[in-house]
This record gives C-alpha cells, sequence and structure tokens, in this order.
C-alpha cells in the first residue's frame, strides 16, 4: 500500500466501473430495474444502524488488517487456494474477528448508532437525478483512469517473472488488472437478477461462525449472529467466496504457480484477518460491499469509507515501512521462518536465489556490512550484474558491477529494501 505496485488498484478501479456500467444499464431496463430496487434495499438494510464514525473507523480499521495480512476478505480465500504462505492463518483470523464482533454487535451498534438516521442514502436521490445519469459518466471517468494508468504504468512492471505470461489464458502467470476487475465487476448482473443483492464477503464468516447460535436462549442474546445463520441471503456468500479457493488452486495448478508467492509472518497474518473483519463488520461492508457494491450503487457512507480504507491501509505500510523492516517481514512457505533484517540479514539472498529470481531484495540495515559475494550470486545464472547505489559510510563501497566502484567481491552496504536488478 506504499503504490510501488498498482496491480490492486487498477483492478479495484476497474471492477467499480464495471458495477457503475452494469447496474447503469439495469435501471434503465424496466424488467432489470425492480429486482435493482429490491437489491438496494437489500443494501439498505445493512447501513440502518450505521453512521459516519462506524463509516469512517471501519474502514480505516479494515485498511490497517488489509496491510497487515495483505488480503481483504474476498482475497484471503483465493490466497489459502494458491497456498500463499501464512494465508490459512488470515482466514482463521478473519473467522475469528467476525466471531468477536457478533460477540458485541447488540454494543457496539447501541453506542455507534446515529440519532438522525439519514434520509437519502444514495446520491442520485439526495440530487433526485436519475441513477444511470450519474453512474454511467462514472464509468467513464474511472475507465479513463485505468486506461491513463496501465498507459503509463504497465502491470508488465509489477511481476516477478513477465516472462512467464503467455497468451494460453490458462497458464499464463497473471492477467491484466483490468480484465479481473471487468470480471468481478460483471458479476453484479447475476448477483442483483438471481439472489436481488450485490456483491459482498465478510458477512460469510459471521454466518460461519453463528452456527452455535441454536437455542432461543442464545439467539436472543446474540442477535446479530443469529439472524445470520440460516437462510439462501446469508449462506450464498459463503459458497461464492468458497468458490474463491477453488478458482486460486486452479489457477495457480494451471500456471504452475502453486505456493509460488511470499507471504506474511504468521502473527501478521492472524492479526491481520482479525483486525480486518472487526472493521468490515463495524462498517457493515468490506473492500466489495462498500467499495465494488456501495460506491456502485452511489451510496453515500460507501463513498466515505472507501477513502478511510485507503487511508488506514497506507498509514500501516507506511508506519511498517519505517520499521527498517522488523515489520515488514515475508516469508516463502506457511510457519516459515520470517527473513528478520538484523538477524538474518542474507536470509532474502539466499530465498531469493533458491527461486531462481532475476530481482534480490536485499534487507540489510544502513551501515551493516551483508558480506554478499559474487559467487553466491552466481548461482542466479551464468553471467550475473548488479545496479544500485550504496551507502559510503561506516563500510566500503565495493559493488560487484563493472564499473562500480572499488571492484571489490561483495555488495557493501545496501539501504532497507533496495531492489537490486541481476541480469542471467
Amino acid at each position: 500500500m506504499v503504490f510501488e505496485r498498482w496491480i490492486m488498484l487498477k483492478m479495484f478501479l476497474t471492477a467499480v466501473a464495471t458495477g457503475h456500467l452494469v447496474l447503469g444499464v439495469m435501471s434503465l431496463i424496466p424488467i432489470c430495474k425492480s429486482r435493482l430496487e429490491l437489491a438496494e434495499e437489500e443494501y439498505l438494510c445493512c447501513l440502518k444502524k450505521k453512521g459516519i464514525i462506524t463509516s469512517c473507523l471501519g474502514p480505516f480499521l479494515l485498511g490497517v488488517g488489509m496491510t497487515l495480512a495483505g488480503a481483504c476478505p474476498g482475497m484471503v480465500l483465493a490466497q489459502v487456494g494458491a497456498w500463499v504462505p501464512n494465508s490459512i492463518f488470515t482466514l482463521l483470523g478473519c473467522l475469528l474477528g467476525a466471531l468477536l464482533y457478533g460477540l458485541v454487535a447488540s454494543t457496539v451498534e447501541r453506542l455507534t448508532q446515529p440519532k438522525t438516521p439519514f434520509i437519502h442514502h444514495q446520491v442520485h436521490k439526495k440530487l433526485n437525478k436519475p441513477f444511470a445519469l450519474l453512474a454511467l459518466p462514472a464509468c467513464c471517468l474511472l475507465a479513463v483512469t485505468v486506461l491513463l494508468m496501465e498507459l503509463f504504468l504497465p502491470y508488465q512492471d509489477n511481476l516477478e517473472h513477465p516472462e512467464k505470461l503467455s497468451y494460453n489464458i490458462a497458464e499464463t502467470i497473471a492477467w491484466p488488472p483490468s480484465v479481473g476487475g471487468m470480471i468481478v465487476g460483471a458479476l453484479q448482473l447475476p448477483m442483483v437478477l438471481v439472489l436481488k443483492d450485490t456483491l459482498g464477503s465478510s458477512s460469510s464468516y459471521v454466518t460461519v461462525m453463528s452456527q452455535w447460535v441454536v437455542t432461543s436462549n442464545l439467539q436472543r442474546k446474540f442477535q446479530y449472529l443469529a439472524v445470520r445463520r440460516t437462510g439462501v441471503g446469508n449462506w450464498w456468500q459463503v459458497f461464492y467466496v468458497s468458490g474463491g479457493i477453488v478458482g486460486g488452486l486452479s489457477s495457480s495448478l494451471a500456471s504452475h504457480s502453486l505456493a509460488s508467492s511470499q507471504g506474511v509472518g504468521v502473527f501478521e497474518a492472524l492479526c491481520g484477518g482479525v483486525v480486518m473483519l472487526l472493521g468490515a463488520r463495524l462498517a457493515a461492508g468490506c473492500t466489495s460491499g462498500h467499495g465494488i457494491s456501495g460506491v456502485g450503487l452511489l451510496m453515500w457512507l460507501s463513498l466515505l469509507a472507501v477513502p478511510c480504507m485507503f487511508g488506514g491501509a497506507i498509514v500501516t505500510a507506511f508506519i511498517m515501512r519505517a520499521s527498517n523492516g522488523s515489520l515488514d517481514r515475508f516469508v516463502n512457505e506457511t510457519l516459515g521462518i520470517s527473513c528478520h533484517p538484523v538477524i538474518l540479514p542474507s536470509c532474502h539472498l539466499a530465498r531469493d536465489l533458491a527461486a531462481g529470481r532475476d530481482k534480490l531484495l536485499f534487507y540489510s540495515q544502513p551501515y551493516l556490512k551483508s558480506n554478499f559475494t559474487r559467487s553466491e550470486l552466481a548461482s542466479v545464472g551464468p553471467s550475473t550484474a548488479a545496479t544500485g547505489s550504496y551507502i559510503e559510510n561506516s563500510c566500503t563501497p565495493t559493488l560487484a558491477t563493472p564499473g562500480g566502484k572499488g571492484g571489490g567481491n561483495s555488495f557493501g552496504c545496501w539501504k532497507v529494501g533496495e531492489v537490486v536488478e541481476t541480469a542471467r
């Protein structure tokens, strides 16, 4: 969330734009408009007890959890299917967060429910304008934004292995984020027509964790959980997000990328999942619920929630980055040892060499000599060169590069998180 990679933002904006297009066109077709109005009513039921405080604080916490876990409530299921390291702990954290919120929901709602409810929850109703008159221009604006981003920041530059891109849509290492976003946004069509509902993910965790509320006494005490325990209106989300596991597994197997991605540590994954779901349930919506569906329906509270969500994610990311890597750690296997920049300064090098990566990420502290020799890098390929800058204080700048200062056999002192390009 420090905007070094733009894949998520491109996909998100494309999904919102596609949602605007789908919902805007549906509002113009009489047979579809009635279904859309029912979906709007279903969405508004979730916001009856929500106000500005919950729509700011909840998404902010959601963003914090997203950065900690490197996922969102919908994405984590695909990560589990692709066996991203420790994503299973993010899933467990999400389930725990849903349970915790369910236990205190009545108290939280009593304290945060606005005294004066909103009269108009949607922008177009407040302005007394047709829905399509605002939704379709918004679609065009977002589409142009994504197009410009892709023009100046092509998604191929964000891939670790762009050479694995293929015209075979099943075997390619990655689809363009705009394509993925269009598919996600287009899902609004069957959701509205068949289920009279819109996209969402976080409620599914509550449904799963409410199955123990079976007696009348428990149902009176935990009404928030009780009303989400049964019924098609609750369980469709469970099946929907579970499909992400199948999709992630199928995609990673077809592209030979199963368990090839990096993940966060167990602590970050678990805590991120808990915070993420607490925030999502406090806000009555997650990245897809507020971000895609709420914004797609022109909900005021969703338009407030989305910047707060990104704000929480960005602030957390910069705090983690400022920790010189002590919080910003990654692992290559579930329950694996996190590569700590001080305790294990060469861990990242060994890991990336083993993966045969073309970009080696050095996490040595400033002024800490790591002694990564040319022979160590030789295992990357027959010819290896490196480019980058160095810090001259306290250690000799001996870059193993053609024409590099000093001409020595080590990489000297690299900055935290600096990327070293290697030619194979």
